[in-house]
């Protein structure tokens, strides 16, 4: 492994989704710490090309269309022809920061192929599923880290990474960037000089599987109950068909401005805007969860990971949710049988054993 003094260009490979790139802000962030003359690349999904592209830890960045129906062989040209056409070449280091399987994602066959002299990657021996998904990944690193299969947040398995790199970690926390047109925009949806409402709390009722999202009529029973005794006002904010569909049915429900529909009207950086000028984040475990966290709201998460289960489950709060418990309260449903260790249905399950009066409860302490 060469020294820091040696690494002169670092590239670093993230194709994950929304929520576990905003989890990676403090790794990039400390990696620019430990090398902060590196010219440093990164290559993200292109769907989220755009939250980064103000990140002011990175000198380029390259949005690749990520495919997971691809087979190994597809990938493999696919990412050799991006390779080509962004001269993606010449760096000391490549790192990819994903703890989990790279099956699908071929975040370190993107690295092995930009030739780096040294690439850098979680091994493939350090879960059981990563020990079959991704047998022989191991040959395209210089060196892995073996780390152990205990419990430890997405947030921190990143930092490992600098702390392996000989780096000093000296901040832990999320964050993101917006422009002044992103601030202005965010102003104007809101009509933020109105201050009749003392208190926004964004709501998200979609997430990025089906099982992760509580039943709209639930939330219907929380905005009413909460409007009965609060003057605050609800801010409808996702995207896509079902978060428009859900919305729009919201607003059949309540017509006034006190339930404010964004669905479909912001980009992902307007939507961190917006996030930064309300207060509260009412939704499930989700990318714009940790958006909401990392612009300092306090918030109610609902997660779909009943309480008896596995710590190290995909959906365990443990090692995806909030990175702060103190800023986000999370509510866990009871298991429905047979998904004691973590809900194993399609669709919304076990979470909609989460009670409207405890939702309620936990949002009135922060109003």
């Amino acid at each position: 492994m060469s020294t820091p003094k040696e690494i002169k260009k670092i590239l670093i490979v993230r194709l994950d989704s929304l929520g576990d790139m905003v989890l990676s802000t403090p790794f990039i962030r400390e990696i620019r710490r430990t090398y902060p003359h590196a010219h440093i690349s990164l290559v993200v999904r292109k769907d989220v090309q755009e939250l980064f592209e103000l990140c002011p830890y990175v000198n380029e960045i390259f949005g690749y269309e990520s495919a997971f129906n691809n087979t190994f062989v597809k990938s493999f040209f696919r990412m050799k022809k991006f390779i080509t056409e962004h001269s993606l070449e010449g760096y000391d280091l490549a790192v990819v920061p994903r703890w989990d399987s790279d099956h699908g994602y071929f975040a370190g066959l993107l690295a092995f192929l930009s030739h780096a002299t040294n690439r850098i990657g979680y091994s493939e021996t350090v879960n059981d599923n990563k020990k079959k998904s991704d047998k022989g990944y191991d040959s395209f690193y210089t060196d892995t880290i073996a780390s152990g299969s205990h419990v430890e947040h997405e947030v921190e398995r990143g930092l490992d990474i600098v702390n392996y790199l000989g780096g000093h970690v000296e901040s832990r926390n999320l964050e993101l960037w917006c422009s002044e047109e992103d601030r202005k925009k965010a102003l104007f949806l809101l009509d933020y000089e109105n201050r009749k409402y003392k208190k926004r709390i964004a709501l998200f009722m979609t997430a990025g599987s089906s099982r992760r999202e509580w039943d709209k009529t639930h939330f219907k029973e929380v905005v009413e109950n909460i409007l009965c005794s609060k003057v605050c006002q609800f801010v409808l904010m996702g995207s896509g068909k079902e978060a428009e569909a859900k919305a729009l049915d919201m607003k059949k429900r309540f017509p006034g401005e006190e339930v404010l529909n964004l669905t479909g009207k912001t980009t992902l950086r307007e939507t961190y805007a917006v996030l930064t000028l309300c207060d509260i984040y009412l939704g499930g475990d989700t990318g714009p969860m940790h958006m909401a966290e990392a612009a300092g709201l306090n918030g109610v998460v609902l997660s779909c990971h009943p309480i008896t289960g596995s710590l190290n489950h995909d959906n365990s709060p443990a090692r995806f949710g909030p990175w702060n418990p103190k800023q986000m309260t999370v509510l866990r449903p009871k298991p429905m049988p047979g998904c004691e260790d973590g809900c194993n249905h399609n669709e919304a399950h076990c979470i909609n054993n989460i009670s409207v009066n405890d939702v309620c409860e936990k949002l009135e302490q922060y109003l």
